[in-house]
């Protein structure tokens, strides 16, 4: 599901962290560590809602209308990135392409954060996916990432380490085969009704 770099960088940082936590070596000081937290924390909400836009939204849509769904959705998110970028002319299609992900990501973000209550901390998890639960169109990434590091039972303002970007990672594979499960019990009782 993640692309390889991805884990080279969690293996490359969790060399660096072991390294910033081992007393005999100097090369590294405070400062390294303390923004090699910082920069595990930013990684681990952006895998949250990263997971949401590129596999549970495309595959909600494909549920939903098909390939054409799926299509659709890719295109939109796509034409967000690539019109967001600095001193861009089509600041008005990305302002049309911010609200359209926004409308098409709102269910979705609602059943992956429900989808990562079920597949971490589940009391924990479903009381921050209640809290955010009727949130309005901008709210879909605070809803993920709340939902994500409750259901890992991540402390929210603290800091964070590599092996804690490992467990959401495989916490976000958990949420996948759970939504793969109910996708293919729905798809049973249809062929049987």
């Amino acid at each position: 599901m993640w692309p390889i770099s991805l884990q080279e960088y969690l293996d490359s940082s969790l060399a660096k962290q072991a390294a910033a936590n081992d007393p005999t070596d100097s090369s590294l000081n405070d400062e390294d560590a303390k923004a090699n937290n910082t920069d595990s924390r930013a990684l681990i909400e952006a895998m949250l809602c990263h997971a949401n836009t590129r596999t549970f939204a495309v595959i909600f849509w494909f549920v939903i209308f098909g390939p054409c769904g799926a299509l659709l959705y890719r295109t939109i998110t796509q034409i967000t990135k690539l019109s967001s970028r600095p001193q861009n002319d089509l600041n008005a299609i990305a302002r049309c392409a911010h609200v359209l992900e926004d409308i098409l990501d709102w269910l979705p973000a609602r059943i992956v954060g429900l989808g990562y209550a079920l597949a971490g901390n589940f009391s924990k998890g479903f009381s921050e996916w209640m809290q955010h639960l009727k949130g309005g169109l901008n709210s879909n990434q605070d809803l993920l990432i709340s939902t994500g590091i409750g259901a890992m039972g991540l402390d929210p303002e603290g800091e964070s380490d590599v092996e804690e970007a490992r467990q959401v990672l495989r916490m976000i594979d958990r949420s996948l085969i759970v939504w793969l499960v109910l996708i293919a019990i729905f798809t049973l009782g249809s062929w049987i009704y």
